[in-house]
């Protein structure tokens, strides 16, 4: 299947259909039965968030981590939450890169101008640099 950006996904979504994304992770949450990833792929600056069944997905999601590299196969359906019109909803992962969080300075926090100085090749994934240029 070919790969689709999140930039051509989010200008013309068809729902139902099946989505093949790559892209770095940008944020995880987890619950009891839900687990959410914001997934960004640098062709633009939004996020699409990927909806994953936690006790489904429980192996690959212990090894998932910001900055970690995935490729995602799953369907278009539109959000029931606030903050984004459509989520996607897996079916297969594949880990093309793994982050470790002891190593990877990468949190999901502000990080300050002298931070994203010493490391330029991180700036257009990071928080402050969303919020200085008002993104999200």
């Amino acid at each position: 299947m070919q790969k689709t950006t999140i930039k051509d996904l989010l200008s013309k979504p068809e729902l139902t259909i099946q989505y093949n994304l790559s892209g770095w992770v940008r944020n995880k949450r987890s619950s009891k039965s839900v687990t959410f990833i914001s997934l960004n792929d640098g062709s633009c600056f939004e996020d699409i968030q990927i909806v994953f069944e936690t006790e489904k997905y429980e192996e690959n999601l212990k090894k998932i981590n910001t900055g970690c590299s995935i490729n995602i196969l799953g369907t278009l359906v539109q959000s029931s939450g606030s903050g984004q019109s459509y989520e996607l909803i897996p079916k297969e992962i594949k880990f093309i890169g793994q982050a470790n969080p002891e190593e990877y300075p990468l949190q999901p926090k502000e990080h300050s101008f002298e931070f994203l100085r010493e490391n330029a090749h991180f700036r257009f994934r990071t928080k402050t640099f969303s919020s200085v240029f008002r993104i999200r």
